[in-house]
Parts: structure tokens; sequence; C-alpha cells
């Protein structure tokens, strides 16, 4: 082939190889992990050494710089050869795929930097905007004195194993985990002949970035990593960052929630991520929702390219300077992680942006903001006469009609209100609600239902005695129920007394086993899951409020009897017109190894007519923390109970539920006003 004789047209054609090869490199780096699974984008391959063309298997040890011919068949190229007939030389180093050093992401510095020919100038070095050099190409041009470039059996011109001595013009010591100085060469020069091109950490991330897929890449790992610390029984500490930030505990296992590529793209970029645990519920809020503790993706430097040595100590080159003043704060109404500083999804428009998670989210539940989308399961007895009613305006539900009419189906006489969202129960529960007795009937509930086993809210119980919580409901024409099904915790509010216990497979209506005084405030699960002969129950389904039902198991424990801790016949509990005031606080020690949860359930029901402690409605309606009323003798629970919950099928029993109310009635009808209900669930 003839070549060129003037030198600078020799460059330009050898440039152009180089630039053929640069953008290979940069195509290799951004899809890496598309050809090799489970592998992290932005490694570059090794050299080749032995002149086949393909990329040795593993080349040096990690960290450390190596040199080689371009491997152009691993990159599927063409051989490319300068304008002088040499194939292309290639030196990486801590990019290289084989073997890796960890991290490697936008903030990981290139080892090499490059001099003008006559050393005067660096045109790039580590610690600059670009990050300094990852990987060089050189064009060798033809042999100067001294090198000596011998034919051989190999792909390229020259042997099997050539020597970079008599390729390349600079002297250089590969081999090293330090910086690297190289030298760009001049054409026609007696010297350094050699052209360099090369690729810098801020070239390759910036290719990455405009891959469709790296935001959701991002924001993969973070949901990972968040369902990992929320599944905790406690949020662990966090491990020290020379940022004065925490980081996440390298000695916690996030395995059960990332698969291995998720895994190994949290290895490479775990110095992005930060971390914060305040000990408590709502000790810090992220965009207004309480939380435990927060997880951050810090974003890439303000200016592109990685962060320096002195950049990468000091918090403000991560965070934003309102997301600090959050994370260093020791006052939890100061930890306020807000829009548009704390995003929620990284957002490839703001690449510096700071994505926050709120981890252990302590979540409310209230008539205020969740009643209008709330499914209401109720029936009309006549026209205008449903047995059930909701005022999302007002934050207000109303529970049975006062007008039953003559003749309507005794068997629609239920109903049922429950929240949509699906919450995870955590650690406990508190809630805090007013009703207020105005036509008096059978009573009601409010639930907490298995959500697995009750995979919607078509679900409500029969009427009467069974307050809408027990049995199976009768739905009208055209409409699918099925009964709340356990496990499940109630709150019952029974204003009729129904003593005793007859059951048979065709009459499930006789007695509660009710105590001697008529109204009382009980817990009640799920009685008996199954027949027992001995205690008179043939359908097992129509005894979940049935007062000393179930086997005290953690199968099904045993519904509080009569005058038990459990359940109370405090006065003023069904007065007509009379407010009453309720707090409910459950706290659960779910022990995955028992395969079972504990739970202790307290309840206060303080009416008006209790002047001492109706008064405490601004400690009661306090759920941040534990009630904790002025008066001392309001601090005993109205009723206490604790049980254990078994495992159901396997899987653990009220990991996630649904809140509602249910009612029933008979002939005489009731009308019940909830109002300013609330609760908050502990992470």
């Amino acid at each position: 082939m003839r070549r060129a004789s003037n030198p600078q047209v020799r460059a330009e054609a050898s440039m152009a190889a180089l630039a053929q090869a640069r953008e290979a490199l940069l195509g290799f780096a951004a899809t890496y992990d598309q050809r090799n699974s489970g592998q992290v984008f932005g490694q570059l391959p090794c050299p080749d050494t032995n002149n086949d063309g393909e990329a040795e298997a593993s080349c040096g040890t990690a960290g450390t710089t190596v040199v080689g011919l371009l491997p152009w068949k691993t990159l599927g190229l063409p051989m490319l050869q300068d304008e002088g007939g040499e194939c292309l030389w290639y030196a990486v180093g801590r990019f290289k795929n084989s073997p890796k050093s960890t991290p490697l992401n936008w903030d990981s510095q290139g080892q090499f930097a490059v001099r003008s020919s006559d050393g005067s100038q660096i045109l790039t070095e580590p610690e600059n905007a670009e990050g300094g050099v990852v990987a060089v190409l050189f064009a060798p041009g033809i042999a100067l004195g001294g090198q000596h470039r011998s034919g051989g059996s190999g792909a390229c011109p020259g042997g099997d194993s050539p020597n970079a001595a008599n390729y390349l013009d600079g002297n250089y010591s590969f081999g090293g985990g330090a910086s690297l100085s190289l030298s760009q060469g001049t054409p026609g020069s007696t010297s350094n002949n050699d052209l360099l091109l090369w690729l810098s950490p801020r070239d390759i991330f910036q290719r990455i970035k405009q891959r469709s897929d790296f935001p959701s890449r991002i924001d993969t790992l973070m949901a990972g990593l968040k369902s990992a610390l929320d599944a905790a029984p406690s949020l662990p500490a966090g491990d020290a960052s020379s940022d004065g930030l925490q980081r996440l505990p390298a000695a916690f296992d996030f395995s059960t929630s990332l698969g291995s590529g998720d895994e190994e793209f949290r290895r490479h970029w775990d110095n992005q991520l930060r971390y914060l645990n305040c000990g408590s519920d709502g000790c810090l809020t992220v965009r207004g929702k309480p939380c435990r503790g927060a997880l951050i993706f810090t974003g890439e430097r303000a200016a592109t390219g990685p962060r320096t040595a002195t950049e990468g100590a000091s918090a403000s080159s991560f965070l934003a300077a309102a997301n600090i003043a959050a994370a260093t704060a020791t006052d939890a109404a100061a930890r306020q992680f807000p829009l548009p500083q704390a995003l929620a999804a990284y957002d490839k428009s703001q690449p510096a942006g700071d994505v926050v998670l709120c981890l252990k989210e302590s979540v409310t539940l209230n008539f205020s903001n969740d009643l209008g989308a709330a499914t209401a399961i109720r029936n009309e007895l006549a026209s205008g006469n449903p047995t059930l009613a909701v005022d999302s305006g007002a934050g207000t539900a109303t529970l049975g009609t006062s007008d039953v009419p003559i003749g309507s189906p005794p068997n629609l006489r239920y109903g049922c209100l429950w929240f949509n969202q699906v919450v995870r129960f955590g650690s406990g529960l508190r809630a805090f609600f007013e009703y207020r007795v105005q036509d008096r009937g059978d009573g009601f509930t409010f639930t907490i239902a298995d959500a697995e086993r009750n995979p919607d809210a078509s679900m409500c119980g029969a009427p009467d005695q069974h307050l809408g919580y027990s049995g199976e409901p009768t739905p009208p024409a055209g409409v699918t129920l099925r009964p709340i099904a356990p496990p499940k915790l109630g709150l019952e509010f029974d204003f009729v007394q129904n003593l005793g216990y007859n059951e048979s497979n065709s009459n499930h209506a006789y007695g509660r086993q009710d105590p001697l005084t008529i109204r009382h405030l009980a817990f009640t699960y799920w009685g008996y899951r199954e027949n027992n002969w001995w205690a008179g129950v043939a359908a097992p389904l129509w005894d979940d409020n049935v007062h000393g039902f179930g086997s005290g198991s953690g199968d099904s424990p045993r519904n509080p009897a009569a005058l038990t801790s459990g359940l109370a016949t405090p006065g003023g509990l069904a007065t007509l017109g009379q407010l009453v005031r309720i707090r409910l606080e459950i706290s659960r020690n779910y022990d995955s190894g028992a395969g079972a949860g504990t739970y202790d359930l307290k309840a206060w029901a303080f009416p008006a007519s209790n002047s001492l402690c109706f008064v405490e409605d601004v400690a009661m309606a306090d759920l941040s923390t534990t009630f904790a009323p002025n008066t001392a003798a309001c601090s005993p629970p109205t009723i206490r109970d604790t049980i254990s919950i078994s495992d159901f099928s396997g899987s653990e029993s009220l990991r996630n539920v649904r809140l509602g109310f249910t009612t029933g009635f008979g002939s005489g009808g009731q009308l019940i006003l909830l109002q300013n209900f609330k609760a908050q669930f502990i992470p």
C-alpha cells in the first residue's frame, strides 16, 4: 500500500483510525452489562497481548495499568492500522473488566495524564474536570531509532508477543497503580511520533447516561435497598463516611431484595449512597411523610465529571444544602427533606439531584384525606335508607339507619367501610376516633383484616349480633361479597346483650356469650377455624365474635371472655347523643424464626360523661407517641389483651392489612356517627 509522504496527511489518516477505535470503546463500556449478565456498565476490555485480535481474559492486577494491542476483534472492528501500517495500541487502568476494581462509577478517576510533545503543557490529568484518562489509544507510526519491529505470525504486523517499547516512544512503566504520564507525539518527529487519543471518565458516563434505562437502574437499586431496610425488624446503624454523613452498613444483608445484577450495581455505586437512621417514628420527614430513616442517592457532581479527592470528603459536593441541613439536624422539626431538593426518583434532567426515599414510613390514614376513596359495602333497605353512609366533605361516616322499613330483608342489615390502601402492619398501630350513638342498635367494630387473605374490599359479615364482622353476608342480586377471612383483629362496640351460644349448621344467630352487663367493649379475633364438637361449633365461619371462643393457640387466639382484661363494660358507651372518644394502640412483634407474631392490644374509651378523662382529647389524638394523658387516672387502658398469631399457610399473618369499620343491626335499626378518625402505622 502506498502511504502518503506528508506527515500531516498521514496524521489525519491515523487520527481517523483512532477515532473509530475510540467510538467502539465507548460503546463497549456503555453497554457492557447488556452483554455480560450480572455486571455493571462502564468496563473496558483488556488489551490484546498475543496478537490474535482478542482481548485477554485477564490482565494485570486490579487497579493497575496495562498495555497491548487494541483488541479489534473483541470490539467488532476491522484490523485498524495507522498510516504507517501499524496496528493500534491500547492502554487501560482501573476501568478494565478483569480483574475488576470497585467502585466503578461516575466518580472514578482515570490513571493517565497526557502532556504535550515537549512536556510543557498538561493536556489532561486525574483530578481535573474530566477526571483524567481511563484508556489511551496509540497510533505508533513508523519505527524510530532503537525500535525493532520484526515480522511474525500474528494478526497484526510484528511478533506474537510484541514489545511495547518497540512501538511506543515514551519509555513508559505500565503495570503500577499510580498515575502514569504519557506524551502526545508530533507527526514526523524523530523522538516521538506516537499519536494519542483517549477516553475520560466523563466521556464514558456521558454516554451511559444517554441510555433510556439508566434512570430505572438507579430507581430499581434504590427500591431494592429500601425494601430490605423496611423489612428489617429495626433499622441498622449506619457506617461512618469521610464527608461526615452516614453510609449504608456494610454488614447488612441486602441479598433478599436485590438480584445479582443489582447487588453488583450496589457494590460499584455504594459510595454514591447516604443513609440516615434517626431512631424513632416520624423523627424526620421526606416530602411530608413521617419516617424513621432516609436512603439517599446523591446524584452526579454538579459540574459533571468525577469528584476530586477533596470534594469526595465534603458533604456539600454530594447533597443540596437543604438536604445537608436535614441530614445533620439534631431536632426532628428540622429533619425535613422537601421538594424540589428531595427527588422521589432519578431525573435525567437533574443528574445532580438527590433522590431521597423514606425508610419505615409511618403511614397515616384518616377521614379527612382518605374517606372519599374508601369502599362502602351497603345495602338499600328502601329508597333513601342505606345501611351505611359516607360524607367525605364533612369527614364523617354513619353506620346503620334509624328507619328500617317493614318487610325489608333482615339478612341485608349490615354494612362495611374499608380504606382502599393496603398497608404494611410493621411494628404496630395507633388510632383515634370519635363516635356518637344517635339511635342505638347492635353496635359496630373497628377491624384490621389480613390483606393477603382478603385481596380486595369486597367483604363484610352478617347482620344483627354478628355486627358485620363474623358470618357470611347475603349480598343483593348481582353483587359478590366474601366474609372477612382470618387472621383479623376487631375492636367491638356491642350494645345488645346476646347471652349463651347455640349454633347448628342451619342456625347461626343465637348468642355471643356476652357478659351480663348489656353493653361492652372488647377485642375479638376469629373464634375457631374448624368445627369443634365440645364447644358446639358446627360452622366456624359464624363464631368470630363469640366471647371465650378460639383454642387460645396462635392458629386461633381466644376471644376475651366476659369481664376479662380484654373485655369491659364501661358506662356511657351507648348513651344517646353522647360523644365517645376512642384511642387504640397495638404493638406487634413478628418473629420469623418462630413463624408467629405477638400482639399487645390496648384501648381507651372515654365518653363525655367521664369528665376527668374526656378532656384528654389532645393527648388521645396525638399519634406521634404512645398515649400519655395528663391525668394519671386516665392512663390504664379500658381493655387490654396480648395474643400470638401464627403464620397462615406458611406466610406471615397480618403482614399487610386493610382497615375498616363494620356494623350489623336488627329490625329496630341503629344510627352511629363516626368522626375525626385517623390511624398511624408504626414501621
